[in-house]
């Protein structure tokens, strides 16, 4: 890693996350196309929970071409437990249909021989494509240099302010490859996930226990605010209460 102020920052991040949770588990080499599904469940989720829904669904469907042409409905029912089934269900359906009509197969461990920039352009065509399923592919089914950032770690990123929220995802994955060696972007991304599904959750994030509160500004300012509108709020019912209370006449 460099020694630039944001390269400070990440070590520091990378540092404390790696004390918080536990470190991914060792995952056998998968076939480019079952990297391809496995990117599409943990985008949002923690590594456990997609591997889980993606052993589910191995052990329930014969094969990638019965999950093509499954229903929707059918389908999502076995990604309940990731966030936005029925949406993962049909971007899984989206993903299969396009490699067997553009491939004529479900074996595309061929991509391993081409060109990265060609894969590239070649899953981009996808409909369900997005830079994150794009760069896991690269990463973990080709072995390419990538940063697959997902919902959850660029919401964790953002409030760090290592981002700000005008800042596309590919940027910031392009800066992170910099700044994250190669050995350690399995994990680093695994456990921006694992925090931003236990305490930086996107509606109520629990600030007061976040591992990163003493480097991330967005949780300090919102804890902040919450204990001065706390302040005004028992300030308020002091005044009402004393307001409330009977004024004893003066005595003649």
């Amino acid at each position: 890693m460099s020694n630039s102020p944001k390269a400070r920052l990440v070590q520091k991040v990378y540092a404390l996350l790696r004390k918080k949770y536990q470190p991914p588990e060792r995952r056998e080499q998968l076939p480019v196309l079952e990297q391809l599904v496995l990117a599409v469940l943990c985008d949002g989720a923690t590594t456990a929970r997609a591997d889980a829904v993606f052993r589910r669904l191995k052990e329930s469907y014969y094969d990638w071409n019965e999950v093509r042409v499954s229903a929707v409905t059918e389908l999502q029912d076995y990604l309940t437990d990731l966030p936005d089934p029925e949406q993962k269900a049909m971007r899984i359906k989206s993903c299969l249909k396009y490699i067997f009509e553009t491939t004529y197969t479900f074996d595309i461990d061929h991509f391993r021989k081409l060109p990265k920039k060609e894969v590239i352009k070649k899953l981009a065509k996808m409909p369900a494509a997005s830079p994150y399923l794009i760069a896991r592919v690269i990463r973990d089914g080709l072995g390419g240099s990538a940063m697959p950032l997902d919902s959850s770690a660029v919401r964790v990123l953002t409030r760090l302010e290592l981002i700000d929220d005008k800042t596309p995802a590919v940027t910031l994955a392009a800066s992170l490859e910099r700044l994250v060696p190669r050995n350690k972007s399995v994990e680093f991304c695994h456990l921006l996930a694992e925090l931003g599904n236990d305490t930086c959750t996107e509606l109520e994030p629990n600030h007061a226990k976040c591992c990163l509160l003493e480097l991330c500004p967005t949780g300090q300012r919102r804890m902040a605010e919450a204990s001065a509108a706390a302040a005004a709020a028992r300030r308020s019912g002091k005044r009402a209460v004393a307001a409330a209370k009977p004024r004893r006449s003066k005595s003649r």
